[in-house]
């Protein structure tokens, strides 16, 4: 009972003098909440299931560990809160081999990447949506990242995942020759269908495995003539978001396999890796953090729209920033249907109103550099698609709003809940509404039909938040996913078009 009384009086007093912002407070009643300063006022936040709010430490705990009785309140409320956005973390793990940094240094005028997906399924959409090697501008992009190849579990190598398309079709080749023309092209291997159950993590924890993995790697690069290898394996210790089964030696396993690719590559081959852009839960397989400098878990779809659930990810991230040529920060997915409320897809600032304060790039990039990655070497996604929702009524169409469930699949990408930017930017029949905070970018709704995204306007103003962070570039999800046909009357690429044209100015 004093507990929750002092924690009562402390927040009484801090509603009536204000906070500062960045500041963390104990919720008085509920020990899964806590409350965040944003503006001068209290917001009140939540952890993840089955976690409470360590007021000490100032994370989500478990609760054995948080100081919180299970009727809510504090031991530890009698301190004022202090910001935690000075503080800097090291890393709770130990690095292995040699912690030197590769020499790989990008095209382009300003330095800085633009990294482009492609996507070989893309080709079997039907007329204006149809995407194949044929489209790629070869002006575009610094880099492209060719996906995906897979892991066969039996002999622990990579297998090609369409050899029609890939092989038969030439696409491989088609791609590969863009490299005459300047540009970087690599091979990413995983992704989230192949991802799902334990594979990947029976071969990482596996040195025999692993040894044959790399062997593998290096033999498809040098084999199809592509530059090197992106790992988007998702994810370590939470397989596919099931944070239940993937055991903790992950993370070394991870870390293990990134060594001994950047080892086993020929001199000058890029190695990267996407990773996780939301934090939230603690790193299976670390310490307690501070909450503002977890490591990222992310509500993700998968390519069909489906709801994924929570990821733990487990990364040795001075290792990673050592090691690797840049890290793939997946900032999009903030939000999706699976909120059962509207929101935005990628925004960039905490925005008055989100029920959770980090699901945003500013917080992403703010955890990765705090874990110990070099800015240099982050590289911010940028979604080329919207996320869609079904409003359960039409006429409470804002920020927040309810709604029943995915939005209607688009007519050429057919998947419930996303939606291609030229599906979005050709329906005349969308009202649009620009954040007048510029937080993020805009939505769009008409009827029971919502849509958040990023238009090319945003997409400018996200490059200069990544250069005054000095960060390495952007990068996109995905090539098809742009108005590569220009039905919308804006040019070719025109959410691409305007991360080059800011990056090069």
């Amino acid at each position: 009972m004093w507990v929750v009384l002092t924690a009562l009086l402390f927040l009484g007093s801090k509603t009536a003098y204000g906070c500062t912002d960045g500041e963390y407070a104990p919720h008085p009643s509920d020990c899964n909440k806590y409350l965040v300063c944003n503006h001068g006022a209290w917001v009140e936040m939540s952890c993840g299931s089955g976690l409470y709010w360590n007021a000490q430490g100032k994370y989500c705990d478990w609760p054995a560990s948080s100081g919180c009785t299970s009727g809510g309140g504090q031991t530890t409320t009698t301190q004022r809160p202090t910001s935690t956005t000075t503080q800097r973390l090291t890393s709770t793990t130990t690095n292995t081999g040699p912690t030197t940094t590769t020499t790989y240094r990008p095209p382009g005028p300003s330095g800085k990447k633009l990294i482009c997906y492609f996507t070989d399924w893309a080709w079997y959409r039907t007329a204006a949506g149809k995407y194949s090697p044929d489209d790629i501008d070869p002006t575009l992009c610094t880099h492209i990242v060719y996906s995906f190849i897979l892991l066969d579990a039996s002999t622990s190598q990579v297998k090609i995942a369409d050899s029609w398309a890939d092989v038969d079709n030439k696409f491989y080749e088609k791609v590969t020759a863009l490299r005459r023309q300047g540009v970087h092209v690599t091979i990413a291997v995983g992704g989230w269908t192949d991802s799902e159950g334990n594979k990947y993590s029976q071969m990482m924890n596996d040195p025999g495995k692993r040894g044959t993995f790399v062997r593998s790697v290096v033999d498809f690069v040098k084999k199809w003539n592509f530059e090197g290898v992106d790992l988007d394996l998702e994810y370590p210790a939470c397989w596919q978001g099931n944070c239940d089964g993937g055991p903790a030696s992950d993370k070394q396993g991870f870390s293990a396999l990134v060594t001994e690719l950047r080892q086993a590559l020929p001199a000058g081959s890029i190695l990267s890796a996407a990773v996780s852009a939301s934090k939230g839960i603690i790193p299976k397989g670390c310490k307690a953090l501070n909450l503002k400098f977890y490591l990222k878990s992310i509500l993700i779809l998968n390519s069909k729209g489906n709801l994924s659930g929570f990821l733990i990810a487990a990364y040795d991230v001075p290792l990673l920033s050592a090691k690797l040529d840049w890290i793939g920060v997946m900032d999009y997915d903030f939000h999706g249907p699976w909120d059962g409320m509207t929101g935005h897809i990628a925004p960039l600032y905490y925005k008055s109103g989100d029920k959770v304060d980090y699901f945003n790039v500013d917080s992403s990039i703010e955890v990765w550099t705090s874990l110990g990655a070099d800015p240099a070497k982050l590289i911010v996604g940028v979604p080329t698609y919207g996320k869609s929702f079904t409003l359960s009524n039409s006429a409470n169409n804002g920020l927040n709003a309810p709604t029943s469930g995915a939005g209607n699949s688009g007519r050429y990408t057919n998947a419930a809940g996303t939606l291609a930017y030229y599906e979005i930017c050709a329906n005349s029949g969308w009202t649009v509404v620009q954040d007048s905070e510029g937080k993020m970018g805009p939505y769009a709704y008409s009827g029971n039909q919502w849509v958040s995204y990023d238009d090319p306007a945003f997409a400018r103003k996200k490059v200069a938040y990544l250069k005054s962070k000095g960060l390495g570039g952007a990068m996109v999800w995905s090539l098809d996913f742009d108005d590569f046909n220009n039905q919308c009357g804006g040019g070719r690429y025109p959410v691409i078009n305007a991360l080059k044209q800011a990056l090069n100015s």
